[in-house]
């Protein structure tokens, strides 16, 4: 059983407990700032996706650190980011921090022009060292078909919830345990490629929720997928990998985001055929079980 602590003042800005062995409830997550490759993706608004997170990658050899845009995760509490295992460990190289309240990763602090003509600026974003990875048990690749794709990221120290820095909600799973989200209105969002190149800013798009029979061709399995996506050149493609597949709701003051799944792997051509993601309520124990204080 997970006790769950916050403290929030009348702001909207929130400091986690110490600990880092619960998830947290709205309005400590799921909330968006901002009123509300990814193929006919959109630059999303400024930090309006505060648990984004950026992988950063570490060569074994040369000690070269750099940032990619090759995987992303989501933030699930202070101390843990929530990402694929096929994520973990590319060819050389490991993660060895995230980044987060990124949004254009060519700038630091990001700035925007609004329609006004005025500007707004960012925090400088926040990057953390990963202190320990904990990857499926049961995780293994077939010809780019993950099973059990899911990995957690644990953060060297905890982060304080800021506007920009925020965690994402999990679904409770006996409220969704059979729910494959068909015909649902959800949200893809990361930094990979678009078309054919790979982009420096966070993009978003809506993708619409499958009927699990439409990706039989993609090696989808009920009791751990979610199909979606497809539709009008929408889909996660290249460099997506990790991120979140997000569904919002109540209405209102009362909306918030919660993380459906985690992008997995899809067909090559991207944007025209389903992507198949982790679905997180399947693993919602497994999480339980795995994160710590």
């Amino acid at each position: 059983m997970f006790i769950i602590k916050r403290f929030c003042d009348v702001g909207g800005y929130c400091c986690p407990a110490e600990s880092g062995d619960f998830l947290p409830d709205p309005p400590t997550c799921g909330k968006t700032p901002a009123v509300p490759r990814i193929m006919n993706g959109k630059e999303v608004q400024l930090n309006s996706l505060p648990w984004m997170a950026l992988l950063i990658y570490q060569n074994r050899k040369t000690l070269w650190r750099y940032s990619t845009t090759m995987c992303a995760g989501s933030l699930i509490n202070s101390r843990y980011v929530l990402t694929a295992a096929h994520c973990l460990y590319p060819a050389g190289d490991y993660i060895k921090s995230v980044r987060l309240g990124e949004h254009d990763t060519s700038t630091n602090p990001d700035t925007v022009v609004l329609s006004n003509g005025g500007r707004k600026t960012a925090p400088p974003y926040l990057e953390v060292n990963v202190e320990d990875v904990v990857r499926h048990h049961n995780f293994y690749e077939h010809e780019k078909i993950y099973i059990n794709d899911i990995a957690l990221l644990r953060l060297e120290l905890p982060v304080r919830y800021t506007r920009e820095i925020r965690p994402i909600c999990l679904l409770p799973d006996y409220h969704f345990a059979n729910n494959y989200f068909e015909n649902s209105s959800l949200r893809i969002a990361g930094w990979g490629a678009s078309h054919i190149q790979s982009n420096k800013v966070l993009l978003s798009g809506n993708v619409k929720g499958l009927n699990p029979s439409e990706c039989q061709k993609l090696h989808f399995r009920r009791d751990i997928h979610i199909c979606a996506g497809g539709q009008d050149g929408t889909d996660t493609c290249k460099g997506d990998s990790g991120g979140p597949l997000m569904a919002t709701m109540g209405t209102s003051y009362n909306e918030f985001v919660y993380l459906a799944g985690i992008t997995s792997y899809g067909s090559s051509e991207c944007g025209w055929r389903p992507g198949v993601y982790t679905s997180t309520i399947k693993f919602i124990d497994w999480i339980k079980t795995k994160i710590k204080p």
